[in-house]
């Protein structure tokens, strides 16, 4: 599955992982993997599901990759 990723810089198709027990969420973008926390902040839009079954994340600018 893939992901549109939208912040206030970039908008990026990317690859996803949510991981709901640990609470964070894996992003590859431009090649490197991220990992953000905070998943209330995750706002994930099924009705915005696209025909290639892309879905729409928006992701806080107050979510930090882990350093």
């Amino acid at each position: 599955m893939r992901v549109e990723y939208i912040n206030q810089f970039s908008y990026e198709t990317t690859e996803y992982d949510i991981d709901h027990e640990k609470e964070i969420i894996r992003l590859t973008l431009n090649g490197t993997e991220e990992i953000f926390h905070d998943l209330s902040s995750i706002s994930e839009h099924e009705e915005n599901r696209n025909e290639e079954g892309k879905i729409s994340f928006i992701l806080s600018r107050s979510m930090r990759p882990k350093g």
